[in-house]
């Protein structure tokens, strides 16, 4: 509520602040979001409750673009395999969606030190 108040008199600067204020708490949400939607894919639940796929689920339940659920479900997993390193980044907003899966494509274990902090760690 507070991001709204005195929108009218707010200056460009200050706009900008509050959607990137909006911006990282959705970025936040959409990684909680991703993890508790693995949870019910991996076990199924959407056919528990009456779903035939996750796709319709989040569409039905949670008024979410089916596309955007299986996308944020497919990161989940594939960082979690690939580099834990990165799903940490992701979920603490250190890392987009968006360069997230960027770089779901070319990080390994291996090389995830350098791909998420952009320098060798020791």
């Amino acid at each position: 509520e507070h991001l709204l108040m005195d929108l009218a008199d707010a200056d460009a600067h200050d706009i900008d602040g509050r959607l990137r204020t909006v911006g990282a708490a959705v970025q936040r949400i959409d990684a909680q979001l991703g993890a508790i939607l693995r949870s019910i894919a991996d076990r199924k639940a959407h056919q528990v409750l009456g779903f035939a796929n996750l796709r319709l689920y989040a569409e039905a339940r949670l008024g979410l673009c089916g596309s955007k659920a299986l996308a944020l479900v497919k990161l989940e997993r594939e960082s979690e395999q690939k580099s834990p390193l990165l799903l940490n980044a992701y979920r603490e907003g250190r890392i987009t969606w968006l360069a997230a899966t960027a770089l779901l494509t070319v990080i390994s274990r291996d090389h995830e030190k350098i791909w998420v902090l952009g320098r060798i760690c020791g």
